[in-house]
């Protein structure tokens, strides 16, 4: 059972069950039997930070959904939207783990950065801002590293948002940079 929060679903099967349930094609590309049995081995995960429903704050549901056509069979697909510390247990075992959030900058909305955070911090000028309940992306990062509990290696995805408010539509600008990053982030996770 993976932890609260923590969704192993594709992100248009969000709200259709509780939130830990697993969808037939998400245990089929990963590999997995039933909802009930142990999760496999996955060298390679996707992890978006974010809700679907919060305008640009929602690049990583986003960036998930349109990351899930382009990956081969065995990528596993996640969508924190609980507690940023649900990023550990969801990248938990994993060689590569690449997670997607948006940020704001003040660069042009769209923009998509890219950085390696296995050895080095991600640059302020990419992180967002904590939310009021508790760590940012960042500070779960560095709070891993410390606890000695990062992936292998860690990539950081992230596109500057436009419109964060709660059910706003993302902007056109935001939604080219979703294309872009998830076409990047599906040839990096073919690689591994």
């Amino acid at each position: 059972r993976l932890p609260r929060g923590v969704h192993d679903v594709f992100p248009w099967s969000i709200g259709m069950g509780s939130s830990t349930d697993v969808s037939a094609a998400a245990r089929s590309r990963s590999g997995g039997g039933s909802a009930g049995a142990a999760a496999p081995a996955i060298p390679v995960r996707v992890i978006a930070v974010g809700h679907p429903d919060d305008g640009d704050d929602a690049v990583g549901p986003l960036t998930l959904a349109s990351v899930a056509a382009r990956v081969p069979p065995g990528v596993a697909l996640v969508h924190c939207d609980g507690d940023p510390m649900e990023l550990i247990e969801a990248w938990n075992g994993a060689d590569l783990a690449v997670v997607v959030d948006a940020m704001r900058s003040g660069a042009a909305p769209g923009t998509v950065g890219r950085f390696e955070v296995t050895d080095t911090p991600l640059p302020a000028h990419a992180r967002s801002p904590a939310p009021p309940h508790g760590p940012g992306v960042h500070e779960v990062i560095e709070q891993a590293r410390g606890m000695g509990q990062l992936p292998r290696r860690l990539v950081v995805w992230v596109i500057e948002a436009a419109d964060p408010r709660p059910g706003a539509r993302a902007t056109r600008e935001v939604i080219a940079g979703i294309e872009r990053a998830a076409a990047a982030i599906a040839k990096e996770c073919g690689r591994e």
